[in-house]
């Protein structure tokens, strides 16, 4: 039988790789052996990046439950809630949604600012994709692109630009099809 450093040591070589699938079933073996608070918080980060929402909720609430002064766990609710109820666009209440989770945030704090940029980012994008521009508009003002990462980030090998990138493309394309970008622009 697999000790614990091994599982450990295993599940921490697949996540390096951003290869959760592999890792989780060494998460789950790890936290089953020793369930404390940082086990349950990887394996529910791993359950979350394998869209296993449902389990991951299972697990935030047994470490919110036994180690309600753990921080970590409840970043990682936050992200737990935007990546089921806004990343995909699947929920019909997105905007209520965003609201309720921006409201759990802050834009300029180093652990929730991702979050807050990342919603607002999202949803401006559904709304460009809904052709709502105006709202598009008023959610983008929302962030303060001084904070927005400035980095490109890559993963499962697919390249993002970076938030701040984003901010400026759909920005420029709301005033575009508003039809205000030479104001905005003489202003």
């Amino acid at each position: 039988m697999a000790t614990a450093i091994d599982l450990r040591q295993k599940a921490e070589e697949f996540k390096k790789n951003e290869d959760f699938e592999n890792a989780l079933p060494f998460f789950q073996q790890l936290y089953v052996i020793d369930k404390n608070e940082w086990n349950g918080y990887f394996l529910a980060q791993c359950l979350r990046k394998t869209n296993n929402f449902t389990e991951a909720r299972q697990i935030h609430n047994e470490i919110n439950s036994n180690y309600p002064n753990f921080n970590p766990i409840k970043n990682e609710e936050l992200w737990l809630d935007y990546s089921e109820k806004i990343k995909d666009w699947k929920n019909d209440n997105i905007l209520e949604d965003a609201e309720e989770l921006l409201a759990k945030t802050n834009k300029y704090d180093k652990y929730t600012g991702t979050i807050y940029s990342k919603t607002v980012l999202y949803v401006v994008r559904h709304l460009i994709y809904k052709d709502e521009n105006s709202l598009a508009l008023k959610w983008l003002d929302k962030l303060d692109f001084n904070v927005l990462s400035n980095s490109p980030f890559t993963f499962k090998g697919q390249k993002y630009p970076s938030d701040q990138k984003a901010y400026y493309i759909r920005y420029a394309d709301v005033l575009i099809k508003l039809d205000c970008h030479v104001q905005y622009i003489e202003s």
